[in-house]
């Protein structure tokens, strides 16, 4: 095996995660008990923002892309488009119930 590496759990994050992903600056924590999105700076490993979704909006996935992280909203019937600068948060209706979203050549692919 070529040279070791160890690992190491920098953060344990409440409440309830249910998806991570990186990206954009930041990694992003989907949580699900209290609907909202963790930011935090990878560099430290500390919160720099916790941005709510809805009481609600149920969300189950999530995709950075095209400058935003995107967030499936199955209780809302739609996705939420946060602004990776200014963390501003945009609802954008698509009916139905969206449980997964992913990004690719600058579209946004939903589930319903």
């Amino acid at each position: 095996m070529r040279g070791s590496r160890s690992a190491a759990v920098l953060a344990r994050l409440r409440p309830a995660p249910v998806a991570v992903v990186a990206g954009e600056g930041a990694v992003w924590v989907l949580n699900a008990d209290s609907p909202s999105l963790t930011r935090i700076d990878p560099r430290d490993a500390t919160v720099k923002a916790t941005i709510p979704l809805g009481v609600g909006s149920n969300p189950t996935a999530i995709a950075i892309g095209a400058g935003a992280v995107w967030v499936a909203l199955t209780g809302d019937g739609a996705i939420a488009r946060l602004d990776a600068r200014s963390n501003d948060v945009e609802k954008i209706d698509v009916g139905g119930a969206p449980t997964g979203v992913a990004v690719a050549q600058r579209r946004i692919w939903i589930s319903v």
